[in-house]
């Protein structure tokens, strides 16, 4: 009989147990699809977060702007409610990348406190403190903005410059930075840009810079001494053309034109003629074949003869019947190699016409 009663007790007990057990999981089946539902009546008032520097679309603005959405309308979620929730409200570029970067831990299994922490990190302005502070001494007033929309510009950039934190000493190293503008100051002011951001801020200040620039300084004169390595450049010239001499081939900075005062291929202000007494004019300073009034139009290095003399070769002619050879000492060109664009090019110094069979009376 006393058996048969402590089964019955038990058989009870059991019955109650089980009827708790079904009692909770349908609890927590409601809590869970409460959760849910906040999470999407939520996420419905949170704009997606995508990650812009240039624009000021930071995670820290953009949290900043939600906050009170995660804490205090979803202060009933769970932790783990509002973590899928901040996650569901990210872009997909930047949860692959937050996802990424904490692996190999699951982005769900992470705290919600640690979560902001790690996005704040990821998805910063991504410059430097003292970019930023660079930025706010060097603002200035678009003419299509407003003055109260270029307040609230010079009021944020204000913030970003932690005036809280800069002390006049880190000020002045600020200014002494930013001064260093010469091309010849570049690499130290790079230098002293990383002392900025990785020495510590109570060891900042212009004698420190000051110290550091000149080290950095005499490190970079040091190192160019005993570098006296001479380098010569060898110009090929190129192959001389048929009707160039090789008088002039070793003068510097050949003239455009021949010499108005001998024909030869050097500057007017260089001609060994300038005592040459003129046997025409009787005038010193050029040659008798350059003689002004009777200057050829057509000269050359082989042959500098006058007017004069070509007159008494050739004689006076009143017609022309027929031309069977041309001489060699006429048909003689002029030729320049100019550079185009580094390359070699040989052209003739003078288009005219090689032969003329005009008479000289016409």
């Amino acid at each position: 009989m006393a058996d048969a009663t402590i089964n019955k007790e038990l058989l009870q007990a059991i019955l109650t147990m089980t009827t708790e057990l079904k009692a909770l999981k349908v609890e927590r089946q409601g809590h869970q699809g409460s959760n849910e539902i906040t999470i999407d009546i939520l996420a419905r008032s949170i704009t997606p977060f995508t990650h812009n520097p240039d624009s000021e679309l930071t995670f820290e603005s953009w949290y900043n702007r939600y906050r009170d959405t995660f804490l205090e309308d979803g202060k009933g979620l769970s932790e783990s409610a509002r973590v899928r929730l901040l996650l569901r409200r990210l872009d997909a570029s930047a949860y692959e990348k937050y996802a990424s970067n904490v692996l190999p831990k699951n982005p769900a299994e992470i705290s919600f406190d640690d979560t902001v922490k790690y996005l704040t990190k990821f998805f910063g302005r991504g410059e430097s403190l003292f970019c930023q502070r660079r930025k706010c001494l060097q603002i200035v007033k678009n003419d299509l903005d407003d003055y109260t929309t270029h307040a609230g510009i010079v009021n944020r950039h204000c913030e970003n410059f932690l005036l809280s934190s800069c002390s006049p000493d880190h000020f002045k190293a600020l200014i002494f930075v930013l001064s260093l503008q010469s091309e010849k100051d570049v690499y130290i002011r790079e230098q002293l840009l990383s002392k900025l951001e990785t020495e510590p801020s109570e060891k900042i200040n212009l004698e420190f810079l000051t110290d550091e620039a000149r080290r950095l300084a005499n490190v970079k004169v040091d190192s160019r001494q005993g570098v006296t390595q001479e380098v010569k450049f060898v110009k090929k010239e190129p192959p001389k053309s048929k009707g160039k001499t090789s008088a002039n081939s070793g003068q510097k900075g050949k003239p455009p034109r021949p010499c108005f005062l001998c024909g030869e291929m050097h500057y007017s202000r260089d001609c060994p003629h300038k005592n040459t007494v003129c046997s025409e004019c009787n005038e010193v300073g050029h040659k008798t074949s350059y003689c002004p009034p009777k200057r050829p139009t057509e000269t050359s290095k082989k042959n500098n003869t006058s007017y004069k003399t070509q007159k008494k070769k050739t004689g006076n002619a009143n017609a022309i019947f027929s031309v069977n050879s041309v001489s060699d000492q006429i048909m003689s060109r002029k030729f320049v190699t100019p550079r185009v664009n580094g390359i070699p090019i040989e052209l003739q110094y003078d288009t005219a016409a090689d032969v003329t069979i005009i008479t000289i009376d016409t």
